[in-house]
């Protein structure tokens, strides 16, 4: 059987003293006091074992969806649009018919997984409409279809002219021969008449041409207007060593409008959901559009949850590495002011459990429910059949399984005391 697991006395450092054998002891003793080589002391030397970080305390977000007057917490994101629990059934709240009335509270948290956020970027930018390279692109497509048209109306220009210039020349000449029969002796049908008119057509093709070509470059119909900054590009690397299979982003951004006048900032608040998370650094990009026209940030916050539950990551505020003893502290520490003067049981909150335990979950092993005895401060290492824990289940994994088990403990009137716990191992969840 294994020995009791016990919290170190200092909770960062575990001394470990390293004790010579008794007979080398003494051996070492009688050496220094039969020879005159014995002339150093024998050291004692104690070795530091730095417990491992195993959680991360940082100031997370909860985010509500607000219906009416009452909030429901997000569960979570599906594209960008927002999923709570309405009802008893999940319900989409999408983002694209309109604004969305949430809240959005900070809040400490402990995280038993953490993310690597690396190369983290955001700065403002454009929406697609509003991005001064499609706005260009745009522009030159409309410049060249405007200019095609121009090329096309001075060669029909040209055309028309070669023609009334071949009809002056003809009657010129036909004149000249036939002094007695002259073309058009008055008016237009005259040489001089037809002259005036290819001049004025000319005029007329030519002033044509240029305006189909000229004038200020439009949009869609309309001048362009300036450009502006009306989005976030928000840019980053991450992975987790833990796998998240269903996270999703997001982006808190606290601004205030161009000219707005001091302490009139908002919040704006986007999500998106993402591909499964793992090892392996990818990269993921997020344009945040509909914000106000050159707008000014004030702060920006990035939040990364997995299945509704908020993930450390390395860029979160107000982090703190925690060993596993420190969590635990700390999570005792919150239990006990959050419910002063009540009387609670003994539930599990935290710890590792065997890698073996699902296989025997799922071998229809260990369905039964079992009780433990849970000292005040949280620990318990024997299995029960009974409440009153008057009948011992000797099973070493099962006792395995507890000594890896923290508890938050029973209350009395908000303090701690001995109590019972009730486990089923197949509805642990850490």
């Amino acid at each position: 059987m294994q020995a009791r697991e016990r919290l170190p006395t200092h909770p960062m450092n575990l001394t470990l003293r390293l004790a010579l054998p008794a007979a080398a002891l003494f051996g070492a003793l009688g050496a220094a006091a039969s020879g005159p080589k014995a002339d150093k002391p024998v050291v004692m030397e104690s070795v530091v074992v730095q417990e491992p970080k195993t959680h991360t305390l940082f100031m997370g977000a909860d985010i509500a969806v607000a219906l009416g007057d009452a909030l429901y917490p997000v569960k979570d994101v599906f594209g960008s649009s927002w999923v709570i629990t309405f009802k008893g059934q999940q319900t989409v709240v999408p983002t694209k018919e309109g604004p969305v009335s949430l809240k959005v509270t900070p809040s400490l948290k402990l995280s038993a997984t953490s993310a690597t956020v690396s190369n983290l970027r955001h700065e403002r930018g454009f929406s697609f409409n509003n991005d001064p390279l499609t706005r260009l692109t745009r522009s030159m497509n409309q410049t060249a279809a405007t200019n095609a048209g121009y090329q096309f109306s001075l060669r029909q220009t040209q055309a028309t002219m070669d023609h009334t210039n071949s009809l002056v020349a003809y009657a010129t000449a036909y004149n000249a021969f036939h002094p007695n029969a002259h073309i058009g002796d008055k008016g237009q049908g005259s040489a001089a008449g037809l002259a005036q008119l290819v001049q004025t057509t000319n005029q007329a093709l030519v002033a044509q041409s240029v305006a189909a070509g000229g004038g200020d470059l439009t949009i869609g119909g309309k001048q362009v207007e300036p450009v502006g900054y009306d989005a976030m590009e928000v840019t980053f690397e991450v992975s987790s060593d833990t796998p998240l299979a269903n996270p999703y982003l997001v982006v808190v951004t606290r601004f205030h409008e161009k000219n707005a006048a001091p302490g009139t900032a908002r919040n704006w608040i986007y999500a998106k959901a993402l591909d499964p998370i793992d090892a392996h650094p990818r990269e993921v990009h997020v344009t945040q559009e509909g914000l106000p026209l050159d707008f000014e940030v004030e702060d920006f916050q990035m939040h990364l949850y997995n299945r509704g539950v908020e993930v450390a990551t390395t860029v979160a505020p107000r982090r703190v590495e925690l060993t596993r003893d420190e969590a635990f502290e700390y999570v005792k520490m919150e239990y006990v002011s959050a419910h002063p003067k009540e009387d609670l049981p003994a539930v599990p909150v935290m710890g590792t459990l065997p890698a073996e335990l699902p296989t025997r979950l799922a071998a229809g092993r260990y369905g039964e429910v079992f009780f433990t005895k849970v000292s005040k401060d949280g620990l318990a290492d024997e299995p029960f059949s009974d409440f009153k824990c008057t009948r011992r289940i000797d099973d070493p994994f099962l006792v395995s399984v507890l000594r890896g088990l923290r508890f938050k403990p029973a209350l009395s009137q908000g303090r701690p005391v001995e109590g019972v716990s009730v486990l089923d191992l197949n509805r642990l969840t850490f």
